[in-house]
């Protein structure tokens, strides 16, 4: 989405303040109308407290002049907005299963989940020294090609264990293997409208656990 706002937040040591409104912009950049009344209505969830601006302004402004027991049954009106507004916020984010999403991006792309959350899907230059692109092809002395060890793909296989010596084809096989106390990927896809299952071990960051394709990329990365 393209569209620009500006956002204060205070930022506090092991929290990460999520803004709904551009978490759910991202996640529905094509919708027609942005708001929490309108995302709440797609989830099918309860609707917020009806209290137009301009009303909570005259209440402020009531107050400021005198406290009354209608000026704090006002209050009392502006504090339920507010605090069902803060609730419909985290029932969007659990119904949308939103955390978990940035915490498989996380797992993934080896990302900060405040990271995850500002700056993903950004894109921009970086200042520094000009970069030039190789001339791929065949030379005096090698071949020069042009590989990307930094990209999604490479990133899956080494968080997966994606290596033929590490992938079980048969579910008897990963029984067993799992009996011996090791954790297992399991792959889930359809080929032809028929469903294919395998599995990946996982290394945990053991070495000897690591598959050769693992290992290459690692080191050439």
């Amino acid at each position: 989405n393209d569209k620009k706002f500006y956002l204060k937040y205070l930022k506090i040591l092991g929290y990460v303040a999520i803004n709904i409104w551009s978490c759910f912009m991202e996640f529905y950049p094509k919708a027609k109308k942005s708001s929490l009344a309108y995302y709440l209505k797609e989830y099918k969830l309860n609707n917020k407290v009806d209290l137009p601006i301009h009303c909570m302004n005259k209440y402020y402004e009531k107050l400021l002049k005198e406290t009354n027991t209608t000026t704090v049954k006002q209050m009392h009106k502006i504090a339920k907005y507010y605090i069902i507004d803060t609730l419909s916020c985290q029932q969007l984010m659990v119904k949308h299963n939103a955390i978990n999403e940035y915490r498989e991006i996380v797992f993934i792309a080896f990302l900060s989940l405040f990271d995850a959350h500002y700056f993903a899907g950004k894109t921009g230059k970086y200042s520094g020294a000009y970069v030039f692109l190789p001339v791929k092809g065949l030379k005096n002395r090698c071949l020069v090609i042009g590989l990307d060890f930094a990209s999604l793909y490479l990133s899956l296989i080494i968080t997966y264990n994606l290596s033929p010596d590490k992938i079980i084809l048969f579910q008897e096989h990963a029984v067993s293997v799992e009996q011996s106390n090791k954790k297992l990927h399991k792959i889930e896809f359809l080929f032809n409208d028929n469903p294919q299952h395998a599995w990946s071990v996982q290394h945990n960051n053991i070495s000897k656990e690591k598959g050769f394709y693992t290992s290459v990329l690692e080191y050439l990365s």
